[in-house]
């Protein structure tokens, strides 16, 4: 008699069958979209060409020019996470139909270390959070018809939670929980980069080069979390990337 075959169900793309394991908790409930390259089953030095969103309907795939290389799998103390390669132009990963509305919070673990001022950078559908080039984290919007940025604290070579809050009249950063910018003075998104959700540089031709980037879970929210919400995410997120988050 044939034996009966159980399928393995499978919890987002990869290179063969695993655990259904649930969803870690994120926790803050409601969330929109989620992105985590560790599940997509591939090894360490695996090439990364699209990030399903485990929540939602909007997976983030590669854009760049021909010879840009793809990010790559890369993992510490047995968690893993997407890398930008160091000293190579790599392709971005995005989506450009997602509208996150007027008021939104997205949050993203991420970490960048060594080389240049250039490449480290979330896009949030009119808003960008990045590595500026005096080496501290900055949050860019629009300021009547020219771009305008804010800076927030020193980059170290830690990874950290980053905030981008709007709330439909104010834009804010965050870093790990803690409010550390506040853009009174944008007034709105950056033309050309409304219903864009991208990791890595704002244009398709040059992404990055020289310094590394990498780029661990993004979670995004259609309000903008309070202290006691930021501070249930960064502890949510210190309890899964433990090897990661100091």
């Amino acid at each position: 008699m044939a034996g009966i075959g159980i399928p393995i169900p499978r919890t987002g793309p990869g290179t063969g069958p695993f655990l259904p394991l649930p969803l870690h908790d994120n926790g803050v409930a409601g969330a929109t979209h989620r992105y985590v390259p560790e599940r997509l089953n591939l090894a360490a030095g695996a090439e990364v060409s699209s990030i399903p969103d485990l929540i939602g309907s909007a997976p983030l795939s590669a854009v760049g020019a021909a010879s840009n290389v793809l990010p790559i799998i890369a993992a510490t103390g047995g968690q893993k996470y997407m890398e930008m390669v160091a000293g190579a132009n790599n392709k971005a990963l995005e989506n450009t139909s997602l509208d996150l509305g007027s008021t939104f919070t997205v949050a993203v673990v991420v970490r960048t270390a060594g080389g240049n001022g250039t490449g480290m950078n979330i896009s949030a559908d009119g808003y960008s959070i990045h590595r500026a080039g005096n080496n501290t984290w900055q949050l860019d919007g629009y300021s009547g018809s020219a771009q305008a940025g804010i800076n927030g604290p020193a980059l170290t070579s830690d990874f950290v939670v980053l905030f981008g809050i709007c709330d439909g009249a104010n834009t804010r950063l965050g870093v790990n929980a803690a409010i550390t910018a506040n853009a009174g003075s944008i007034t709105g998104p950056i033309a050309g980069l409304n219903n864009v959700l991208r990791w890595g540089f704002p244009t398709t031709t040059t992404p990055t080069a020289g310094s590394q980037h990498d780029y661990v879970e993004m979670n995004t929210w259609p309000v903008a979390l309070d202290a006691t919400q930021r501070a249930a995410h960064f502890a949510a997120m210190k309890a899964k990337w433990s090897a990661l988050l100091p």
